[in-house]
C-alpha cells in the first residue's frame, strides 16, 4: 500500500538532542544535576509534556520542589541554553525539501512543552509540514499507541500508509506494532535510502 503521510519526530531527527539545558539550569542555580533528572525530568516535567500541568504550575512546581525563589524560574532559564544549540541536522533539510515535491503529506509527532515548542520555532520548520502534533495538545506522548492514533484519526489514513522516523528504538516498535512503517534515525543519507525503499522518494 502506497505512503500517504511521512512523520517526523522531532529532537534527535529534525534537530540534534540537546543535552545543555540541565547543565545551565544546574549551574545557574547551583543545583544537584542528577536530582533535576530524577525529580523533574523524570516527574513533573512528564505532566508537562502531557499538558495535565500549564507553564506556570510547571514554575511553580519546580520553585517548590527546588526551593529556588519562584521569580528566578522563567522561560529563558529553560530556553536560553536550548536555543543556542538549535540546528537543523545535518541534511534534514534536503530530505525534508524533496518530500515536499513528493505527493505525501508531511508532520510531526512531538513529546515536547509549551515553552520548548515555542522556543524551536526559530528554526522555521513549519514551512515544511502540513500540521505539528505536539504531546502537551493532544494529551498523550509516544510511545502510547494513543499517540499515533490522534494523527491516524486526523488525516483518516491507515496504519500502513504511514511512514514514521524517530530516533527512540521504543517508539519505532511502538509504531510498528500498529502497523505503521517505522525507521530508526541515524542520519540523513540513510534516512532518504529507506525512503526510497519505500518509493515515497525516487
Amino acid at each position: 500500500m502506497a505512503i500517504k503521510l511521512v512523520l517526523f519526530d522531532a529532537a534527535g531527527v529534525l534537530f540534534p538532542v540537546n543535552k545543555v539545558v540541565g547543565e545551565d539550569i544546574a549551574q545557574q542555580l547551583q543545583l544537584d544535576e542528577e536530582e533535576l533528572v530524577q525529580k523533574m525530568w523524570k516527574g513533573f516535567y512528564v505532566d508537562y509534556t502531557r499538558g495535565t500541568i500549564s507553564t506556570e504550575q510547571f514554575f511553580d512546581r519546580f520553585a517548590e520542589t527546588f526551593n529556588v525563589p519562584r521569580e528566578q524560574v522563567t522561560e529563558a532559564l529553560f530556553t536560553d541554553g536550548f536555543i543556542k544549540a538549535l540546528v537543523l541536522t545535518p541534511g534534514i533539510d534536503t530530505v525534508l525539501k524533496k518530500l515536499m515535491e513528493a505527493n505525501v503529506i508531511v508532520a510531526i509527532l512531538s513529546d515536547t512543552t509549551e515553552i520548548f515548542a515555542r522556543a524551536r520555532d526559530i528554526l522555521h520548520l513549519n514551512q515544511y509540514f502540513d500540521r505539528t502534533f505536539l504531546s502537551f495538545e493532544i494529551g498523550h506522548k509516544k510511545p502510547e499507541p494513543e499517540a499515533f492514533q490522534v494523527v491516524l484519526d486526523h488525516y483518516g489514513v491507515r496504519s500502513e500508509e504511514v511512514f514514521f522516523i524517530d530516533d527512540n528504538k521504543t517508539n519505532v516498535e511502538a509504531a510498528q506494532k500498529m502497523g505503521i512503517q517505522a525507521v530508526l534515525f541515524t542520519n540523513a543519507d540513510l534516512l532518504t535510502k529507506a525512503l526510497q525503499t519505500a518509493d515515497v522518494l525516487r
